[in-house]
């Protein structure tokens, strides 16, 4: 799923059938599935680097998951990069964000 970001024409797809909303609720439902947690990091910090769908983000519960992907999985660099870049994207996008990445005690990985 990670590589349909990429496609403008893929991207409008995931956005058109609600494919955002499924991958946030299988990332929560199923938190060690590495390969789950490995697409969707890779597809929020697509998103968050277009600076696509950032109200979504916004309004919902983006970092908890996040941070307890990069927790679980701390020697995969795939989802090391992709959160630390989702972070930083959403910080610069949204004081509500740097707040709660403040809070959540996660501000070192995104310095």
């Amino acid at each position: 799923m990670a590589d349909l970001s990429l496609n403008v024409n893929n991207e409008k797809f995931i956005l058109q059938e609600g494919g955002l909303q499924l991958i946030m609720i299988a990332m929560r439902r199923f938190p060690r599935n590495l390969q789950l947690q490995e697409t969707v990091c890779s597809v929020l910090a697509d998103f968050s680097r277009k600076g696509s769908q950032m109200e979504f983000m916004l309004n919902g519960d983006v970092v908890g998951p996040l941070l307890y992907a990069i927790r679980t999985f701390p020697d995969r660099p795939t989802i090391s990069r992709a959160v630390v870049s989702t972070l930083k994207n959403l910080a610069n996008y949204s004081d509500k964000f740097k707040q709660e990445i403040v809070e959540s005690g996660a501000l070192s990985l995104i310095l």
